[in-house]
């Protein structure tokens, strides 16, 4: 969570960022003049989802070539 939590407060004009276990979600405040847009959709995506997503992918693949029916 402290990885997602620095991204978040990475982004110009965020004032707070607080994580909510029970509703599993954070909360930011900003102030900006417009609305974060897809930069920051981006940023909260690849830290969020894409690490989980390569590890996954990366522990199948591992179980793959070290598997003795590779070949079929």
């Amino acid at each position: 969570m402290s990885r997602v939590k620095q991204t978040l407060e990475g982004f110009e004009g965020v004032e707070r960022v607080q994580f909510w276990p029970a509703k599993e979600q954070f909360e930011v405040e900003y102030r900006a003049e417009v609305p974060l847009g897809e930069d920051f959709k981006k940023s909260v995506t690849d830290v969020i989802i894409f690490p989980a997503v390569r590890k996954f992918l990366g522990c199948i693949g591992d179980k793959l070539n070290n598997s003795p029916d590779r070949g079929l």
